[in-house]
């Protein structure tokens, strides 16, 4: 059994596609992230993030050559890109629950690179296994 249920969050993106018809459809990666945020904020409580320093601004040339990771992590800090990547691992491997309660600990810009990542796999998962 994998550690994330591919075939329920398959459902959960039909229904989160399916909300409001009359505005424009999300993609499946669009639905996932909001699932993703959906679930983060459901599992604690809402507290001020601390202030961070904003990341560089993109150069309209870099395009990031990680296939993990979305396109605007080329000018992320390496810290950053690689505490994604583990994100991304730990939470392949013990589950959503635990994976999006870790990524929680970490500053906005990471939780929304690991957001990006995640729903990529997803999305991708979900359409090898023809869920979606």
């Amino acid at each position: 059994m994998d550690p994330i249920n591919y075939e329920e969050l398959a459902k959960e993106v039909i229904k989160q596609q399916q909300k409001s018809p009359e505005q424009i459809p999300q993609s499946h990666k669009e639905a996932v992230v909001s699932i993703l945020k959906e679930k983060m904020s459901a599992q604690q409580p809402v507290v001020p993030q601390p202030t961070y320093q904003q990341p560089k601004p993109l150069q309209p040339n870099i395009v990031s050559t990680d296939p993990d990771l979305p396109t605007y992590a080329a000018s992320a800090p390496e810290e950053s890109k690689q505490e994604v990547r583990n994100l991304i691992e730990f939470t392949l491997s013990k589950g959503l629950s635990q994976g999006i309660a870790q990524a929680a600990k970490s500053d906005p810009f990471v939780i929304d690179m690991y957001h990006d990542a995640l729903a990529e796999h997803i999305v991708t998962q979900m359409k090898e296994k023809g869920m979606i």
